[in-house]
């Protein structure tokens, strides 16, 4: 009984772990956050995205970009709510498919975590933009 006890306990704090990290990965760019969406952000942080500004075209942003565009706020700004579509979790790493809304943009994005030094961190962003009529 105790192993599985320990067992749910670790899932607990495995979901919570990576739910911390995805709502300041999400609410430190509404809130154009660097420092803070910096500790939540893999070295190797990747933004990948059709379109960029009605520009077409594939867009691979990495960590340095995407933090300097939350800084001038070319990206973040604007609060957004948070709507968890699926997640799943594989040992260390997580994917889980949100929906964000602010005033002016819906994004369907899917967030690629990863548990790498004992730490949850985004790996990954996948977004696709639609701007609301």
């Amino acid at each position: 009984m105790m192993l599985d006890e320990n067992i749910k306990k670790d899932s607990e704090q495995k979901i919570d772990d990576i739910k911390y990290a995805l709502n300041t990965f999400i609410n430190a760019a509404d809130n154009s956050d660097a420092e803070l969406l910096e500790t939540v952000i893999h070295e190797n942080y990747i933004n990948t995205q059709y379109g960029f500004f009605g520009e077409p075209g594939v867009y691979n942003i990495g960590k340095t970009k995407y933090l300097s565009y939350i800084k001038d706020k070319t990206f973040g700004g604007l609060p957004r709510s948070i709507n968890i579509i699926d997640s799943k979790i594989f040992d260390n790493t997580a994917m889980v498919e949100v929906v964000l809304e602010s005033k002016a943009l819906i994004f369907h994005s899917y967030i690629h975590l990863i548990l790498d030094h004992n730490k949850w961190q985004v790996i990954g962003n996948y977004p696709n933009v639609v701007t609301k009529l």
